[in-house]
């Protein structure tokens, strides 16, 4: 699996706030329960020699 962060700015709040979306999903996994922001299997397409692109959907 590749997890690569977008965004478009870096602040503290911006970072906290991505962890704490990170943890709620590995709860969210652990518990059996539906992830968020998940990226569709069909919209993903793989780079010769580089990792899965796709778009994230909400």
């Amino acid at each position: 699996m590749v997890m690569t962060p977008h965004n478009s700015g870096h602040t503290e709040e911006t970072f906290a706030a991505r962890a704490t979306d990170i943890a709620a999903n590995i709860n969210r996994l652990e518990a059996g329960s539906p992830l968020s922001n998940v990226v569709r299997a069909a919209r993903v397409r793989t780079v010769p020699d580089g990792p899965a692109v796709g778009t994230a959907l909400r």
